[in-house]
């Protein structure tokens, strides 16, 4: 599927579109990235021969190959990842905290509030991954509504993705424990591809697959060490709103504060997903991914 770039802004949305959705100037189409057409809309187009993304992506040959990249993009782009994570989870983590107050809420809150956090999870990374990618093409941010709204039309197919994700994974951990980590390991990108290619639910699932082919070890490891990261930075947060909950504590502007810092903490793995998608993508495969390909 080709993109269509418009000329006035930088805003990349579908082929099928005439005007531009940001200003309603006039798009012009750019060629598919593959023959399948497995199309991106990171195409290479106006970021002009010196522009240099950074950070700088190489091979997936180890795991510190990825692992300097993703805390070198997290940390540089923290501002663009804090507001799309507040502008999404800020309403969500102060109804959980005022949730603390009911004696005893009902079920119907309990299954609301979850399906709620659901639907958030789902949303926020392919806003975050279409920000991130928009930014290391053109070198500007795209807007909050811009990133949502991509993020918006992948909610379909990422919600049907991540389900058939976490039910596989919850049968491999059932299966003494090793399956489940292979199904997570095997499917880490599905996120980067179902936001960036013009696949369907099954056949990026697939790809996923087969993309982590000689790779999961690696993804595994990477995986840990950013995991155990994440630990270390939000466990003291967490550890400051249960020591006030136990003494009788329990303010929510406190705990929606560090609920919002978990979540930024999370997306990391997000920005990990990534880093991992275009070491592979843009080195082992650029017949498929020309138009991401900018460092090779």
């Amino acid at each position: 599927m080709s993109t269509a770039l418009c000329t006035h802004c930088g805003f990349v949305g579908y082929w099928s579109d005439e005007q531009c959705a940001r200003c309603g100037a006039e798009l012009i189409q750019t060629p598919a990235a593959s023959d399948k057409g497995q199309a991106t809309f990171a195409a290479g187009l106006g970021t002009g021969p010196e522009f240099v993304p950074s950070p700088r992506i190489g091979p997936f040959d180890g795991v510190g190959a990825v692992l300097g990249p993703t805390l070198s993009m997290f940390t540089k782009n923290i501002w663009l990842i804090i507001k799309l994570v507040v502008a999404l989870f800020a309403p969500l983590e102060i109804l959980k905290a005022l949730s603390f107050y009911p004696n005893q809420p009902s079920w119907q809150w309990v299954v609301g509030v979850v399906l709620l956090g659901l639907l958030c999870q789902a949303l926020i990374a392919p806003a975050v991954i279409y920000a991130l990618v928009t930014l290391r093409r053109t070198g500007v941010a795209p807007t909050l509504n811009d990133s949502y709204r991509w993020a918006l039309s992948r909610l379909g197919k990422i919600c049907v993705c991540a389900v058939a994700v976490y039910a596989l994974t919850a049968l491999g951990l059932l299966l003494f424990v090793i399956p489940g980590i292979i199904v997570t390991v095997a499917y880490f990108l599905v996120y980067p591809i179902v936001t960036l290619e013009n696949l369907g639910p099954v056949n990026s699932l697939d790809r996923s697959w087969n993309l982590t082919k000689g790779h999961r070890w690696r993804i595994f490891l990477a995986l840990l060490v950013m995991m155990l990261l994440c630990w270390g930075v939000s466990a003291p947060l967490n550890a400051v709103t249960a020591a006030l909950v136990s003494f009788g504590i329990t303010f929510w502007p406190v705990q929606a504060t560090v609920a919002l810092a978990t979540d930024i903490i999370g997306e990391s793995l997000t920005v990990l997903s990534l880093v991992i998608y275009l070491s592979i993508v843009e080195f082992e495969l650029p017949q498929q991914t020309s138009l991401l390909r900018r460092e090779s």
